[in-house]
Order: C-alpha cells, then sequence, then structure tokens
C-alpha cells in the first residue's frame, strides 16, 4: 500500500505510475486518478492564460521584431522566446 499525497488515501501500488526519478520505493507521489487530474487542470489553466502577441521585444537587441522571428519555448507566458532568432544564435555560438 502507498498514500497518495493529493486524495489522502492509501491505494495498491498498482494504482500509481512507476516514477522516473529515484523515488525510495520507485513510485510516483501520487495516484493515476490525482495525477491525471492535476496535470489535465494545469494544462487548461495555462491554455487560458496564455498571451498571443503579433510582436516582441527582443531582450538583447531591444529590437521589436513579428513573433516569427522568435523561437517557441513553453515556459514562456506567451509561448516564445526571449531572444530573437539571431541573437539567440549569437548566444549559442558564443558558448561554444
Amino acid at each position: 500500500m502507498k498514500f497518495c499525497g493529493i486524495c489522502n488515501e492509501d491505494k495498491p501500488y498498482e494504482d500509481f505510475n512507476k516514477a522516473n526519478r529515484k523515488y525510495g520505493d520507485g513510485y510516483n507521489s501520487y495516484c493515476r486518478k490525482c495525477q491525471s487530474l492535476y496535470y489535465f487542470a494545469r494544462k487548461e489553466l495555462r491554455q487560458k492564460n496564455q498571451v498571443y502577441v503579433e510582436q516582441k521585444k527582443c531582450q538583447k537587441c531591444n529590437n521589436i521584431k513579428p513573433i516569427s522571428e522568435f523561437g517557441k519555448l513553453s515556459t514562456s507566458d506567451d509561448g516564445y522566446n526571449d531572444y530573437c532568432s539571431k541573437c539567440w544564435r549569437r548566444k549559442i555560438l558564443s558558448a561554444l
């Protein structure tokens, strides 16, 4: 039996997904049902709060450019990188 951190119930190990991380027992902290509900609600919230833009200011060169010149970044509020593609390439090449 394993304790689910969301529904606060003891459930059999078959109700939990195996974890990629190294937890003590090799299973996630949340049961499959709670984990599914959590990620579905999180996805809905992110889609609801997503901002749609046509232009964006590059943080490196400070130029306002069309959104097509920015790479996609799923963790950003608007879904695009903070640097334009040219500045991003320069940043990557300078790191090498």
